[in-house]
């Protein structure tokens, strides 16, 4: 019987690895997207889940996007960053393109939450956003 595991052990193992191997040389570069609006409720109801849409900027036609990056920095404070990512082997054009997306989120506090959205940093290096307050009905 512990045979029996150790080769499946090994088959699962190289099936892994050859599933997982990447050998073509492209350099991905995963960057933070300067997020422009967000459209939210006027207002949340404890344990409802609720659809937030984003409009974010690519840089160029190369930057697709990947996820939001949702932190929660306090009981009802989200900051919200748009991530792309981009392949640097391609040749781009350099037009910014203004796409959506969205992300679901459950409200599980009875209090108002402040969204707080990724827009850039200042010409100080710090972060600036978006913020949108929603209260809780």
């Amino acid at each position: 019987m512990k045979k029996m595991y150790a080769v499946i052990l090994l088959v699962a193992l190289a099936i892994s690895t050859v599933s997982c191997s990447k050998d073509d040389g492209d350099t991905i570069e995963f960057k933070a997207l300067q997020i422009s609006e967000a459209d939210l409720p006027e207002s949340f109801s404890l344990g409802n889940t609720y659809e937030i849409k984003v409009k974010y900027a690519a840089p160029d036609g190369c930057t697709y996007f990947e996820t939001f990056d949702v932190v929660q920095k306090d009981t009802t404070i989200r900051e919200v960053v748009a991530i792309g990512s981009r392949n640097l082997d391609l040749q781009c054009d350099q037009v910014v393109v203004n796409r959506e997306e969205s992300f679901l989120f459950k409200v599980v506090h009875n209090q108002d939450y402040l969204f707080k959205f990724w827009q850039g940093q200042n010409t100080d290096g710090e972060a600036q956003f978006l913020e949108i307050e929603v209260p809780i009905e």
